[in-house]
């Protein structure tokens, strides 16, 4: 199997990995494995915190996949396909983002009969790039349900707008028990980590990427069904490139958790609906909070409750 082929996998194993429910299969066919698409490199599911299939209640598999440049015309980029035969074959169904340049990511979820989805940038690096940088925002979409086996896209929404020499990346996205749109994304400050004078940024001295420069772990919500979203708040700030699991829907609030890897550190932070000031907090073992701001405590904006 190639490195360039994105490849889906049926069973508990995979689809379990991404919150789907596995269609019954034989028992002498726990697993099966084929090819989507042809894609570019690596990343084209990027980043695997996030989620890039979901299973429509008509038995639909929709799959965003990013091909770069290795797509026929029409095709290059972020795409949407689908599967009609509980994903043992799969066709292209629409472009979501054509630019390779852009390099945009997904994380849906399924809503009834529609699809939520979140774009933002990921890729191998996340240096500062003059061109680039405006164009890495965070987006918000519907994917509409007609009711006869298709989807159709709203028009984008803009969740985050990076200000000169700030880019956002890696979103994720959560819908409440009242309808409210959570979402979340990293944003790369303007500056990078100099170990000569934080002895801190020693752990991701990588300058080749754009892993030693700072990030704030940044969330905004709807409360219109994503129409429009309020001011970000920053809930934690980091040294390095972060990213990881970090959003997941806790009755009517939302709660985020950093966790990327042993070598990385851990936060947990939780924003309820109700009016009592929210709390983040960071883990007690030196190793992995070395590279967080310290704890604090903050009341979610009033336009939030």
């Amino acid at each position: 199997m190639g490195a360039r082929t994105a490849l889906h996998c049926l069973g508990a194993l995979c689809l379990a990995a991404h919150g789907i429910a596995a269609a019954a299969a034989p028992s002498n066919d726990v697993l099966s494995l084929g090819s989507v698409a042809q894609v570019g490199g690596g990343n084209a599911l990027s980043t695997p915190a996030a989620r890039h299939v979901a299973r429509m209640d008509s038995g639909t598999y929709l799959l965003a996949l990013q091909r770069d440049l290795s797509g026929t015309s029409g095709q290059t980029g972020l795409g949407l396909y689908r599967s009609d035969d509980d994903a043992q074959s799969w066709t292209f169904y629409a472009s979501l983002n054509p630019s390779a340049s852009d390099r945009h990511t997904v994380d849906l979820v399924k809503s009834g009969d529609d699809l939520a989805l979140v774009q933002s940038f990921d890729a191998p690096s996340i240096l500062p790039d003059s061109t680039l940088d405006p164009r890495r925002k965070v987006y918000f979409q519907w994917w509409r349900s007609d009711g006869k086996g298709g989807w159709s896209g709203d028009g984008r929404v803009t969740v985050f707008d990076p200000a000169p020499g700030e880019a956002y990346h890696r979103a994720e996205l959560a819908i409440d028990a009242q309808g409210r749109i959570w979402v979340q994304a990293f944003k790369r400050r303007a500056s990078a980590c100099n170990p000569a004078s934080d002895p801190r940024c020693a752990v991701c001295n990588t300058p080749g990427n754009g892993d030693n420069y700072p990030n704030d772990l940044v969330v905004s919500m709807s409360a219109d069904g994503g129409r429009s979203f309020a001011r970000e708040q920053v809930l934690a700030s980091t040294i390095c490139r972060a990213g990881g699991p970090t959003v997941t829907v806790i009755r009517s609030g939302a709660c985020w958790t950093i966790s990327s890897g042993s070598s990385w550190p851990r936060l947990t932070a939780c924003a309820f609906g109700v009016p009592a000031p929210t709390t983040f907090m960071r883990s007690s073992v030196p190793r992995e909070t070395r590279l967080f701001t310290p704890s604090r405590a903050a009341r979610p904006p009033s336009a939030w409750m």
